[in-house]
């Protein structure tokens, strides 16, 4: 049987993961058109810095929505690393998807917005995700199983002061 173009994505993500350099997180993500790839990233260290698997994770702890989380500081996350590779190679990514293996963080959320990508499909949730900024900017927010059929998707309620996942049957 052949397989949606979702999944052909999330297993291109799936993929360019395994080219992080940080343990704590080998995530991958792929910006697409109808048209087909644009640019693909993974976390790691920015070029030239030392990557996380040769010097160890560089750990900070802050708070999100009143939990502490950790962090490694010493990466940028997959999903900038594809806009950045954009920007840098000139490749135009307004109005295109994102397909990630995990959901954004906050940070990565508000740069898909800035970038005008319209978009975001993942994989595995994420401890800081930042689903909530993308849903404020009206992007439509898919989850996939591992096996990359669709799960649902996410909705803010009726106030919206919070979001609420819907699953597709």
């Amino acid at each position: 049987m052949r397989i949606t173009r979702s999944e052909m994505y999330l297993d291109i993500a799936k993929k360019v993961a395994e080219r992080s350099t940080c343990p704590r997180g080998k995530v991958g993500a792929v910006i697409v058109t109808d048209r087909g790839v644009l640019v693909t990233g993974y976390s790691g260290a920015p070029h030239g810095f030392p990557h996380c698997e040769d010097v160890g994770c560089a750990v900070e702890k802050f708070a999100i929505d009143g939990r502490e989380v950790e962090h490694c500081t010493r990466t940028i996350h997959a999903e900038m690393n594809a806009i950045l590779f954009a920007a840098k190679n000139g490749v135009a990514i307004k109005d295109s998807w994102l397909l990630c293996t995990h959901a954004p963080c906050q940070a990565c959320a508000k740069g898909i917005i800035n970038a005008g990508i319209r978009g975001v499909s993942y994989v595995q949730e994420y401890h800081a995700h930042g689903i909530m900024v993308l849903l404020g900017a009206e992007l439509d927010v898919y989850r996939y199983s591992s096996r990359g059929t669709r799960e649902g998707y996410w909705k803010l309620n009726y106030d919206q002061t919070d979001i609420e996942f819907v699953v597709v049957t």
